[in-house]
């Protein structure tokens, strides 16, 4: 279904009410092959990132809590197994995806919305009796174009001005996701992001001061979306003028800059989830560049022995979340998914950068450590000129008796110019599972990645998540 952009939509002036209205009526043959294609590459990868995501430090205090405060058994904790209401469901899974810093990205915007509109889109499904394979990729493609138009309607991005996470934006990620996977008429749907815009919350503060809040409080986005979901369902009204109203977002988080224009084109016809990039290494991606460089020097045989410093050059985002300086060696893995001395220094010692340089003992490695003293940050003002979020990263390698070498990374494997395949990602996610949930049969692991595969043709999704859970995930292998 396309919207005109040019004329009144049937709830309001505000952009929020047509972005509602293509969420609502889009169809699963509304959506290109490409698109289909790339939204079932995020949710393999989401499954793959929950599940690596049980080893998190705070996932089990999390689990705990909630398991504690208890509730109707509505839907799935991946992995675990525990069934407690959406919203709860949902924030689990939401915080065991984001925590490891290995969920997807929109490099312009440095926004990651799989881990937000993924599992809302599950929760939502699981609660829904009937819900199909169909009805998961529509939803979790509508949502991220949605959230990923509200987003590049703003030149700030995240730094000094703008600190703000992609948990500040969960709730209405996660509005959109639940409100599509059930189908909600227009006007509800429109009052479950009203009411979602007002649970926005949280800063950068929890990155610079590597908080485990900072992953508790994406997962709480989500949750919060689907709570303003079960309201709105409810008859609770919410904010009708969430984008552009005289105290809407973006008069209120980004002073008034944007452009409308940006939110509204080509909406139906274009998909923003087509610009996501796929995490290769499991840290922030500000420093994937850094990372890229290093591991392409190794493979051409330079020896990390012989290298005595390593300059890299970055833009304002990079230096403020991930410079380090003056550097210290983390004392939480959390601090090393952000540090791009340690993160280079990992890569250079063990000639590889996976989940196994992210864990409370590699960050205590005196190896990594050494090398990471080598490693100088620079805020470069040409790499700021660009504009983005994610930009190009600049290296220089100090090699002896050798002399300096320099290697420029414009674009990391993962990104759309760059892209993955669906075997690509299905790989990414045998290794995320069996990092997280090795119990899980070889057989479970194949069924999920073929499902997904074929998710437009699954009639019920539960089908596709009972692969998931303990019990089932281990009799598989009896299958």
């Amino acid at each position: 279904m396309d919207v005109n952009v040019n004329g009144e939509n049937a709830i309001g002036m505000d952009a929020i009410g047509m972005l509602v209205k293509q969420a609502a009526n889009t169809e699963l043959s509304d959506l290109s092959s490409k698109t289909i294609m790339r939204t079932k590459m995020m949710i393999l990868d989401m499954l793959g990132v929950i599940a690596a995501g049980t080893k998190a430090a705070c996932t089990e205090p999390l689990l705990a809590q909630v398991r504690e405060w208890g509730g109707k058994p509505e839907a799935s904790v991946l992995v675990f197994g525990d069934k407690l209401p959406a919203p709860a469901a949902a924030q689990l899974n939401a915080v065991m995806a984001r925590s490891l810093d290995f969920d997807d990205c929109e490099e312009e915007t440095g926004y990651h919305p799989g881990f937000a509109v993924v599992p809302a889109a599950l929760a939502a499904a699981e609660t829904s009796a009937g819900a199909t394979g169909a009805d998961l990729l529509v939803a979790v493609a509508v949502a991220a174009d949605a959230i990923l138009r509200i987003r590049k309607a703003t030149p700030l991005r995240a730094g000094s001005r703008m600190p703000w996470t992609s948990g500040t934006f969960a709730p209405l990620s996660a509005a959109f996701a639940a409100g599509r996977a059930l189908r909600l008429p227009e006007d509800i749907f429109q009052n479950a992001l009203g009411i979602a815009f007002t649970e926005l919350s949280g800063t950068s503060q929890s990155v610079l001061d590597a908080a485990q809040a900072n992953s508790i409080h994406q997962g709480t986005g989500v949750q919060a979306g689907l709570t303003a979901v079960a309201l709105a369902r409810r008859g609770i009204t919410g904010v009708r003028n969430v984008l552009e109203g005289r105290f809407g977002l973006y008069n209120v988080y980004h002073f008034g800059e944007y452009d409308r224009h940006i939110i509204l084109a080509d909406l139906g016809k274009a998909h923003r989830i087509d610009d996501v990039s796929v995490k290769i290494y499991p840290c922030c991606k500000l420093s994937h560049g850094a990372a890229q460089a290093i591991m392409e020097l190794l493979t051409e045989g330079v020896d990390p022995a012989m290298i005595s410093a390593v300059n890299v050059r970055v833009n304002g985002p990079a230096y403020i979340l991930c410079g380090d300086q003056p550097w210290e060696p983390p004392a939480t893995v959390q601090k090393a998914q952000f540090s791009l001395p340690y993160i280079v220094g990992a890569a250079l010692a063990r000639r590889r950068l996976t989940l196994e340089e992210f864990t409370p003992e590699a960050i205590k490695s005196q190896e990594i450590l050494n090398y990471a003293r080598r490693v100088i940050i620079v805020q470069d003002p040409e790499l700021d000129a660009l504009g983005l979020q994610v930009a190009p990263t600049i290296v220089e390698v100090e090699i002896k008796g050798i002399g300096n070498v320099r290697r420029k990374i414009d674009l990391v494997p993962g990104h759309p110019l760059r892209p993955f395949d669906f075997a690509d990602v299905a790989a990414k996610f045998e290794t995320c599972v069996r990092y997280g949930a090795p119990y899980v049969s070889d057989v479970a692991i194949r069924q999920v990645a073929e499902r997904v595969s074929h998710l437009e043709d699954l009639a019920d999704v539960s089908d596709l998540i009972r692969h998931l859970v303990p019990n089932n995930a281990i009799a598989d292998a009896d299958a």
